[in-house]
């Protein structure tokens, strides 16, 4: 694992080219603070891992086919979706964008994460969820965490393609409607918090 404090670069040298360099070195790398509006994921970049602490400029993701990633955390950003590319991460588990502003989740884009085990969108913006395009996908969410968002209504067939689902965390929502508008079944599922 790396952990990158401070790095100043003079020559503008491109922070994807520092991504591929570190990943030869280490599967795991954090930033406890980046300040630029972008972020590429390069295909060449060898990293299990990648965190980024703070990163409140951040805006855009640019999202490489690369079969090597399996976390991608953010904290703090100004991301306000998660982009269609995130489909390019076929071996991602864990995807996690934490006080942000991501105001709509896509669920068909999960459809096309095979692998993911956890999604985690705490205390981001989230109103509205679309659903997923086919009525079963292949996937692997297991647990879902979209507390602290602002969602009002919650309709439990959104979720129905995603048979896996062991956890689910909605609490701390305005939530004021919790319908079902299909029969559906989640045969794992064991927790189910909705909280306040």
């Amino acid at each position: 694992m790396t952990i990158i404090k401070r790095c100043q670069l003079f020559n503008r040298i491109p922070v994807q080219k520092i991504l591929v360099a570190v990943s030869q070195l280490f599967n795991q790398t954090t930033l406890q603070q980046y300040y630029e509006q972008d972020f590429t994921i390069p295909n060449r970049m060898a990293s299990e891992s990648i965190e980024l602490l703070s990163a409140p400029f951040l805006m855009r993701l640019a999202i490489h086919p690369n079969q090597n990633l399996r976390s991608l955390f953010i904290v703090n950003s100004a991301v306000q979706r998660i982009p269609e590319t995130i489909t390019n991460l076929r071996n991602l588990r864990f995807l996690g964008i934490d006080k942000s502003n991501i105001r709509i989740l896509d669920l068909r884009l999960l459809c096309d994460l095979p692998k993911l085990r956890t999604l985690q969108l705490h205390r981001n913006q989230i109103s509205l969820l679309l659903p997923a395009s086919k009525p079963s996908c292949v996937n692997s969410l297991r647990e879902l965490l979209l507390n602290y968002n602002l969602l009002t209504t919650l309709d439990l067939a959104l979720f129905a393609p995603f048979v896996h689902l062991e956890r689910m965390f909605i609490e701390h929502n305005l939530m004021h409607s919790i319908v079902c508008s299909n029969q559906t079944s989640f045969p794992r599922l064991t927790l189910l918090v909705l909280g306040p």
